[in-house]
């Protein structure tokens, strides 16, 4: 049995472009649930984001011999995933179409355990920002993604990328006074304080 448990994501993918299926469903088994809490925090339908989340796969397998090795290849991925879902929009589907409650009680998606951590808490406030700002403050505290990296991923300058976090940042922390919560948990991911910046 080929031993590809201790392989990078970028040596799965050279795998994978040369044909091994087990390289490319590794690379599925450890992005399926990281990407579909990416994709559903701004679809917000199940349904919708399974199938953006099938088509992401569908083009990584296609392109896989595209893959630009200089990049971490969850760089690409993600890329991959951000304009999908920028052609979601632009095709008109419905944005923030709820699961109904009586299906929400039987459906356990991986957003539903998330947001029950105390971390979770945090981003469950953050929700209330911008779908842009949101995505780019998980991309840099939970994914732990450079501002370069975000930059490529979301389209933009590294600059308007700087410009974005200190603003959902400063809008954050207006959110966490606002909600005048008791106890908020602190939440630093890739060595930065999500409500202060680095």
């Amino acid at each position: 049995m080929e031993m590809i448990s201790g392989k990078s994501d970028e040596e799965l993918a050279a795998d994978a472009a040369e044909g091994s299926s087990s390289g490319f469903e590794t690379l599925v088994e450890r992005y399926s649930g990281k990407l579909y809490l990416f994709i559903n925090r701004s679809i917000r339908s199940s349904d919708e984001s399974l199938d953006i989340l099938q088509d992401v796969f569908f083009k990584v397998y296609k392109n896989i011999s595209r893959f630009d090795s200089r990049w971490k290849f969850s760089t690409w991925i993600y890329t991959i995933a951000s304009r999908e879902m920028v052609s979601h929009f632009r095709k008109g589907s419905v944005r923030e179409k709820n699961i109904p409650e009586a299906e929400s009680k039987n459906f356990e998606n991986p957003e539903d355990t998330f947001f029950r951590s105390e971390a979770g808490n945090i981003w469950k406030l953050a929700k209330k920002l911008k779908p842009a700002w949101y995505n780019i403050l998980w991309l840099k505290y939970s994914e732990g993604k450079t501002n370069t990296e975000i930059a490529k991923i979301t389209n933009r300058s590294a600059i308007s990328v700087r410009v974005a976090l200190h603003r959902s940042r400063t809008k954050l922390a207006e959110l966490y006074r606002q909600e005048e919560l008791q106890e908020f948990p602190t939440a630093s991911h890739g060595g930065g304080n999500i409500l202060v910046g680095e």
